[in-house]
């Protein structure tokens, strides 16, 4: 009985949803004492997984918007309240923070579904199933061990107190779950070291990956293969400071996985609603849902509502009969009225305009508004748009204005504030209200991009400094859209890595975790903070510091206060 109830608890998890993440079967209606009996009812419990990772408080809403691109710096803040917004975008975290609590919740919510799965798997009686039947269920498997791997290896690298490769592998790490929680033993344990947990992940995503197969197809396409998984061990090699290793992998993955870069056209929509889902570029991206009528992943949207708090701040335009905005006799486009399409908490940090430089990709990242005047017309000051571009139109007949929040403020250095919109992760052809404030954008965790990048550091770390070029130069001349060296890089030694950072900083900008993980694994956050981000408008007038823990965020409160095993990280209380 035992056994069953912790099967039905993943049925009722996933009752909420509409439809399978994975697009299978609905098998809600399974007896409880013979489910799951075979491949095809142990759909629903692997289903759990991906809807975990889809929870509102990681991908599904908070994460990347409350966690991520605030550290990183990708965004400024129009909404200028909240201590939860104050302490990421300052480097200057505490256990409060309730963002950083639902981070916790949310990946050890992911571990713990991979462990009812497993459990899942390892309880089935296979002895009468064909070979195909005992495939599918070792594939299976390596789901559960692929995204345990991975929740862990987020974890840790947004709570450890450090990478291997600086010499960081004997201190905290976080707290290692490999079976149910099912005695306050399992469940409240002690955190282990940074080492340790490495050794966790690399031994779940070495065993996924000799079940995984090289490819899937149909509606399959969305779980992890073969090389998605050697795509992640290439990176915690990279991790690991383990580089001649990490460039052994990576290259394989390149060599081997039939992957391309897509061609510009297609790279520049491939994080809007024309995206192409599942590319030839593609090695491992949440599959989402839109459901219209919905309020997002609180009524069960099988999308995100990461788009919520980035949403396009606009202005409604004089129209003709249809539809279509009409300048008047100077040109200009009258602004009739605003409109806040979500929430528009979050722009464009500034600085990464300049940052950014003549680079194409900034078009791809973010999104310019149209200049806006007032002028009077028959005695009535009005708003205006001048020398609008097409790209500035959006929603058909509606004007990008200058983000909410930001007129009247200047940097640090008195100039006023830009006030771009996020481009990626946003929908452009309709209001995100329409869209029930949920998307069905997917969200990328792994691109060949990515891999080409991760193999220069590699080579460049063990001595093939020529590789690192040439795989640089391959992402850059896509961004570029040429096939000549007339943007290519040609630097060596620190100025070589010096570019890597950057080329990693423009292709992966408001995308994932990636760029707030670099940082913090090259250390070079102090140095970063310091060229670019002195200011930012949450805090204005306060110089932004970064202190040795800053690269790592402090353990929830909640679970330093539940778990009497579990201790704080070093400079927090």
């Amino acid at each position: 009985m035992k056994k069953i109830i912790i099967y039905i608890v993943a049925v009722l998890v996933m009752s909420s949803c509409s439809e399978s993440l994975l697009d299978t079967t609905d098998y809600s209606a399974a007896s409880s004492d013979k489910f799951p009996n075979d491949p095809s009812s142990l759909a629903l419990v692997a289903a759990n997984v991906y809807a975990n990772v889809d929870d509102y408080t990681l991908y599904g809403f908070d994460y990347l918007t409350g966690v991520i691109f605030p550290s990183d710096h990708t965004v400024d803040f129009g909404w200028k309240q909240g201590s939860d917004w104050i302490e990421p975008a300052s480097h200057n975290w505490t256990s409060q923070n309730g963002y950083l609590k639902e981070a916790w919740v949310g990946f050890y919510r992911l571990v713990g579904s991979t462990n009812v799965l497993l459990k899942a798997c390892d309880d089935m009686d296979v002895s009468k199933f064909t070979d195909e039947e005992k495939t599918r269920v070792a594939q299976y498997r390596g789901d559960a061990l692929f995204w345990r791997g991975w929740a862990h290896q987020q974890l840790v690298q947004l709570f450890g107190e450090g990478y291997p490769a600086n010499g960081d592998g004997e201190k905290q790490g976080v707290i290692i779950h490999t079976e149910i929680a099912s005695s306050s033993d399992l469940q409240y344990k002690e955190r282990s070291t940074v080492d340790e947990v490495y050794a966790q992940i690399q031994a779940d995503y070495e065993a996924a990956e000799k079940v995984l197969p090289d490819s899937w197809t149909g509606i399959d396409i969305a779980r992890p293969t073969k090389y998605t998984v050697q795509s992640f061990i290439g990176q915690l090699q990279l991790n690991k400071g383990k580089y001649a290793e990490a460039a052994t992998t990576l290259k394989n993955v390149i060599d081997k996985s039939g992957k391309s870069l897509l061609p510009f056209d297609e790279y520049s929509k491939l994080f809007n609603e024309d995206q192409i889902q599942f590319s030839d570029e593609s090695l491992l991206e949440l599959s989402l849902k839109n459901r219209p009528g919905s309020w997002g992943v609180w009524e069960g949207s099988e999308g995100t509502m990461t788009s919520l708090k980035i949403a396009p701040y606009i202005g409604k335009l004089a129209t003709d009969g249809n539809n279509v905005p009409i300048p008047d006799n100077d040109g200009d486009y009258i602004v009739k009225s605003t409109q806040e399409t979500g929430w528009c908490n979050l722009f464009f940090h500034d600085r990464n305009i300049e940052r950014f430089g003549n680079d194409p990709r900034l078009k791809v990242v973010a999104m310019e508004p149209a200049t806006i005047i007032t002028k009077t017309i028959d005695g009535v000051t009005v708003e205006a748009g001048t020398n609008v571009r097409p790209d500035q139109f959006i929603y058909g007949s509606s004007l990008l204005l200058p983000y909410a929040g930001t007129k009247g403020y200047k940097d640090d250095k008195g100039n006023a504030i830009k006030g771009w919109t996020i481009k990626k992760y946003n929908p452009l052809q309709k209001n995100l209200y329409d869209w029930g404030v949920n998307t069905g954008i997917n969200i990328f965790f792994m691109r060949l991009a990515d891999v080409y990048l991760m193999y220069a550091e590699a080579s460049m770390k063990s001595g093939n400094e020529d590789a690192a070029r040439e795989y640089i130069n391959k992402v850059r001349r896509r961004a570029f859209n040429v096939t000549d060296a007339s943007y290519d890089i040609t630097s060596s030694g620190d100025a070589l890595f010096n570019d890597l950072k950057e080329e990693r900083f423009k292709e992966f900008s408001a995308e994932g975790a990636q760029n707030w993980f670099d940082l913090c694994r090259w250390k070079s956050l102090g140095d970063v903070v310091n060229k670019w981000y002195t200011y930012t408008l949450i805090t204005p007038g306060t110089k932004i510091s970064v202190n040795p823990h800053s690269y790592y965020a402090p353990i929830p409160i909640t679970e330093i206060e539940a778990n009497s095993k579990c201790k704080q990280s070093t400079g927090y209380n």
